[in-house]
C-alpha cells in the first residue's frame, strides 16, 4: 500500500491508495506515450478507466455537446436572391480565354 488517498467522481468520496505502476507504453491512434497508472479496484470488472488528463494526452475529446438545455429563439431570417444564376456574369480573363475554354 501506498500513503494517500483517491477522490473519486462523488464529492467527499475516497479511496485509499494501493499503489502505482511504472510507466507503461501505450499506442494509440498511431503514437507511443509513457504514462504510469494508479491501481485500483475499479466497479463492474472493468480492465482499466481513463481520466480527463489522460484523455487529453491521446487526444481523445467530447464532440457535439450541446451549449444550451434550451432551444435557442432567436431566429435569423434569410434573406432570397430570386434571381437567376448567370454563369458568365463574373468572367476571368477577356473573351479571347473565354471561348478558348469553352
Amino acid at each position: 500500500m501506498v500513503n494517500g488517498t483517491i477522490t473519486l467522481g462523488s464529492n467527499g468520496t475516497t479511496v485509499p491508495r494501493i499503489g502505482r505502476t511504472e510507466p507503461l507504453e501505450i499506442h494509440y491512434n498511431g503514437k507511443t506515450h509513457y504514462q504510469a497508472f494508479e491501481v485500483m479496484r475499479l466497479a463492474r470488472n472493468h480492465p482499466m478507466a481513463i481520466g480527463m488528463d489522460m484523455m487529453a494526452l491521446l487526444g481523445i475529446g467530447y464532440i457535439g455537446l450541446g451549449t444550451s438545455w434550451t432551444t435557442p429563439s432567436k431566429q435569423e431570417e434569410v434573406e432570397i436572391d430570386d434571381a437567376p444564376y448567370k454563369p458568365d456574369a463574373a468572367p476571368a480573363g477577356d473573351q479571347k480565354a473565354m471561348d478558348a475554354f469553352i
